[in-house]
């Protein structure tokens, strides 16, 4: 990302990333870092590749590149426009469930999203691994990535796509109903088939990373409430799936796939739904994550809310926290919590917004919150 066609927006003139570094650096800080993320699902955020894909089954061919770039292209220039702390990232399409189905599931597609469909009727089935140099969806993950860096020309950061997690994998292979069966049904089966979704899904992360141009001024990652800067390549690992599991089923089975994800690479952060803030303190005690984002989502009572800011307080008491919440009525009030109860020091706070105006009035609205 060239120093003159930085779309960063940040406090000082020396250096822009200033505010981003502290955050890294967990130093301390005035206010927390604002990320607004425009539009929440694919026909908000990509409208020509939605038009573009089919309703029902999809391939890989039915994603149209060049409807994508003139996407990400529209973005790119939105989020200038916004101006907050963070800059568009480009990355392939982060709506599709890429590890799903580099690993045969079918996939099928809405305007609004993507989703797979179970693959295998049995653990044992889940253990091929497949080669990634013949595997279409593969094939079009590099291609989409090139694409979107040959396309950013230095102009925003290039990242890789969400991936998911182990877990992820393996409940959209076996289905959502029988992975937690299986693993009291046939535990080293189990065991076998998240090794081998690791080993693919470390495989695919490097050859997106291997994509990525070097820079000097760091690196950005994420989409959504999941972005972050670090001063090496970054990854995001998420398991969505442990809210289907017992915390000592997570602990015994997928953390320390998890771990060994994590241990490859050198900047790593961990994504959480608030339905799963037990997983806090598991990932805060593992060294191999440096930043953890928890999303305020489906809090339906005060109790939820209070163990959430909790879970909070923990994160940032030992890493760098990321806070998402949705933009709607009850942000400001939330937002009035947060800046008594949360300390700035490695905290970010980020939410999806409908469009460009919303978001210029979300970051106005925030950075008078913060004045001193």
């Amino acid at each position: 990302m060239s120093d003159s066609a930085s779309p960063f927006k940040l406090d000082s003139a020396d250096d822009p990333l200033a505010r981003h570094r502290a955050f890294w650096d967990r130093r301390s800080a005035d206010r927390p870092l604002l990320g607004c993320n425009l539009g929440m699902f694919m026909d908000e955020r990509y409208p020509r590749t939605a038009d573009a894909l089919p309703d029902g089954p999809v391939h890989p061919d039915d994603i149209d590149i060049g409807a994508f770039l003139a996407d990400c292209e529209d973005l790119y220039r939105r989020h200038v426009e916004l101006g907050d702390d963070y800059p568009y990232t480009g990355c392939a399409l982060k709506f599709v469930p890429w590890m799903e189905a580099i690993m045969g599931c079918p996939i099928h597609t809405s305007r609004t999203s993507m989703w797979a469909e179970p693959c295998s009727g049995t653990v044992a089935g889940c253990l091929r691994r497949p080669s990634l140099d013949d595997n279409p969806w593969a094939r079009k993950l590099v291609q989409m990535l090139e694409a979107v860096a040959g396309h950013a020309r230095g102009r925003y950061p290039v990242s890789a796509t969400l991936m998911r997690g182990t877990s992820d994998m393996l409940a959209a292979m076996r289905g959502a109903a029988q992975f937690p069966m299986d693993l009291y049904d046939d535990p080293e089966e189990v065991r076998k088939a998240l090794d081998v979704c690791a080993d693919v899904w470390i495989e695919v992360e490097r050859a997106q990373l291997a994509i990525i141009p070097e820079s000097d001024r760091g690196y950005m990652d994420g989409d959504r409430g999941m972005r972050f800067w670090a001063p090496q390549k970054p990854m995001w690992l998420q398991e969505d799936a442990s809210s289907l599991l017992s915390p000592t089923l997570y602990k015994e089975f997928v953390l320390p796939v998890d771990r060994r994800i994590a241990s490859g690479f050198s900047a790593c952060a961990f994504h959480i739904h608030s339905v799963c803030h037990w997983l806090v303190d598991s990932i805060i005690a593992a060294p191999e994550f440096q930043v953890v984002e928890i999303d305020f989502d489906d809090i339906r009572t005060a109790a939820d809310v209070d163990r959430v800011f909790a879970a909070c307080k923990r994160i940032l008491a030992r890493k760098r926290a990321i806070v998402y919440r949705s933009y709607d009525e009850g942000f400001w009030p939330w937002l009035d919590r947060a800046r008594v109860e949360l300390e700035f020091r490695g905290l970010s706070i980020q939410t999806s917004v409908r469009n460009l105006e919303e978001g210029i009035s979300v970051r106005s609205q925030f950075m008078e919150n913060f004045k001193p």
